[in-house]
């Protein structure tokens, strides 16, 4: 019986507004997966340059706009999903916090 558990991914985070990130990182750390980083678009070339990138990139549809990064991370080894939908407003019954 092997009971070696496997550590669920790092993943990158990118959003262009505060509260998406917010969204997101809640989100996703309530689900067990850490977070390497949760940045603005406008930080991204630097996040790709590190010495340990996260294992996966989730991006909003604000990060579409660079394409020479985008390009940069479908050429990588991580996975990555684009989502194009805003997140929930404050009001709305949906909204997550």
């Amino acid at each position: 019986m092997n009971t070696e558990t496997i550590a669920p991914p790092r993943l990158g985070v990118v959003a262009a507004s505060e509260l998406g990130r917010h969204v997101l990182r809640k989100l996703l750390t309530d689900a067990g997966h850490p977070i390497a980083c949760c940045i603005p678009p406008q930080q991204l070339a630097q996040a790709l340059q590190v010495a340990e990138p996260p294992d996966a990139w989730l991006l909003d549809d604000s990060a579409a706009d660079n394409d020479d990064l985008l390009v940069r991370i479908a050429e990588g080894e991580a996975p990555f999903l684009i989502l194009d939908e805003e997140p929930p407003a404050i009001h709305d019954a949906e909204f997550p916090l």
